[in-house]
């Protein structure tokens, strides 16, 4: 009986489907991420890999932080492996000195990305806010105290600002009031001595 030996029988090398993760140093001019993810680009391909789809994010926050970093440039592609290259550019990734994270997964067959787009919430306009602060007044029957001190108050600034001549006139009104009032305690009428 002749025994096989791992010499004997070759490694079959097939190709996959794999996505692969990178966050790039959000500190790199925009240059040099061009020529970092061409370098990544140009060991893929000299593998036999195949790049099918490429999605790049741009400068985004971390979760957590990454080498004293909150941010990262992220980039997503999409390959076609051979199985046998995997742990190669597993180090490779693994020695950039830019490179925050990367991750590379399987693909499931049939899997189809999906390319991420930034969602902004439209905002309401502002009449809506406004009739829902009046509802609330309304319906809990909240008092009108508040509005009635602001008429007050502006119509006193009013006032004021109209003329120095009637400002001087009620301030000399309000210093009589009080002196009536001074002399009534002071007279002896309330005092009981």
């Amino acid at each position: 009986m002749v025994k096989k030996t791992a010499t004997d029988t070759a490694v079959e090398s097939v190709n996959n489907m794999y996505e692969l993760m990178l966050i790039l140093n959000p500190d790199l001019r925009e240059s040099d991420v061009k020529m970092k993810l061409k370098e990544i680009e140009e060991t893929i391909t000299k593998a036999g890999g195949k790049i099918t789809q490429e999605d790049f994010w741009g400068k985004k926050p971390l979760a957590y932080k990454i080498k004293r970093q909150v941010e990262g440039i992220y980039m997503i592609y999409n390959l076609d492996l051979p199985s046998s290259f995997l742990a190669e550019l597993r180090a490779f990734l693994r020695i950039e000195k830019e490179l925050l994270r990367s991750l590379i997964i399987k693909l499931p067959k049939g899997y189809t990305y999906t390319k991420y787009e930034l969602v902004v919430p439209e905002e309401k306009p502002r009449k809506e806010k406004e009739t829902f602060k009046k509802n609330i007044s309304i319906k809990h029957n909240a008092p009108i105290y508040r509005s009635k001190k602001k008429e007050e108050k502006k119509e006193e600034k009013t006032e004021e600002t109209a003329s120095p001549e009637k400002s001087e006139a009620k301030e000399a009104e309000r210093e009589l009031e009080l002196d009536k009032k001074l002399d009534q305690i002071l007279g002896g009428e309330d005092l009981k001595l």
